[in-house]
């Protein structure tokens, strides 16, 4: 790891435990980590699980929007045996940063209907 990217993690570490109230990493488990998707925080990531965009097909729309918004591209768009595309995590390349999730309209509709 170079120097740069130590120093990085490392500010970057204060800076969740200062917006986390002091907590450490590990206890803020259900925080917004927004800001470890430029890094490759290995402690975010070992927490968080991978986001479920969809458990049935019905739950998908298609619009792309999860895959336009991944700062990772680890959202691939994969078409099924009927010509529609749906969106596939690559659990390697996803940070658990929940964009995808939060800009859903399927989601976002369930969540304010509730």
């Amino acid at each position: 790891m170079t120097k740069v990217k130590r120093k990085v993690k490392k500010a970057t570490k204060k800076v969740l435990r200062v917006i986390g109230g002091g907590q450490s990493i590990n206890t803020m488990k259900n925080m917004d980590y927004s800001l470890c998707f430029m890094f490759d925080c290995q402690e975010k990531k070992s927490m968080r699980e991978i986001p479920v965009l969809y458990k049935r097909k019905e739950e998908c729309c298609g619009c792309t929007a999860c895959y336009a918004i991944c700062p990772k591209e680890a959202i691939s768009m994969v078409e099924d045996e009927e010509g529609f595309e749906y969106p596939q995590i690559d659990e390697n390349k996803c940070v658990r940063c929940y964009q995808c999730i939060n800009v859903c309209p399927i989601k976002t509709a369930r969540i304010e209907g509730k």
